[in-house]
């Protein structure tokens, strides 16, 4: 009798173990989860400063914005400084792109990751939540009147409940 209480007691200690190990590992997945959202939320915050400030250089590159620039520039050729200011302002906006690009890459990167740690914290929750249950004979998942699945019926299809049969109340006396 001692002996089978021992082996209860181990098989639930090991049990709380695993839970506890499993808990710590869900964790530490969900902070890594909340790290990468973190980056996201950064990189979207440079995308939208880099994708206002090459609005900016697209409307600094009209013609009548780069004449007025060039004008104060110094230079007494015209043409030169405008010529001048407006490679600036490309290369400056051919930059940005730049950026933009690898923040668009990064920014696809970080959304995979995070939904590939969410799809592994779901498996890891179902995996603990399986374990957890006891194995029984009766099905887990609902069955109809004709014990078929419910996701057996095609979509456009209900399921027929079986009548329920009114109990009539014993009278207290």
């Amino acid at each position: 009798m001692q002996q089978s209480m021992r082996i209860i007691l181990l098989s639930l200690l090991l049990c709380l173990i695993v839970l506890a190990v499993t808990a710590q590992d869900l964790t530490t997945l969900e902070q890594h989860t909340e790290t990468l959202r973190a980056q996201l939320r950064g990189v979207m915050e440079k995308e939208a400063a880099l994708e206002a400030r090459r609005q900016q250089l697209d409307e600094e590159l009209r013609s009548e914005n780069v004449q007025n620039r060039a004008a104060l520039t110094g230079i007494l050729d015209a043409d030169a400084a405008r010529e001048q200011v407006r490679k600036q302002l490309e290369g400056e906006k051919a930059r940005v792109e730049q950026q933009l690009e690898l923040l668009a890459t990064s920014h696809a990167r970080l959304e995979t990751a995070i939904a590939e740690a969410e799809a592994e914290a779901v498996r890891r929750r179902a995996a603990a939540l399986t374990a957890n249950q006891p194995t029984t004979s009766e099905p887990s998942q609902p069955t109809t009147a004709t014990g078929a699945h419910p996701s057996v019926y095609p979509s456009g299809q209900r399921r027929v409940r079986p009548h329920r049969h009114s109990h009539k109340r014993a009278r207290r006396g």
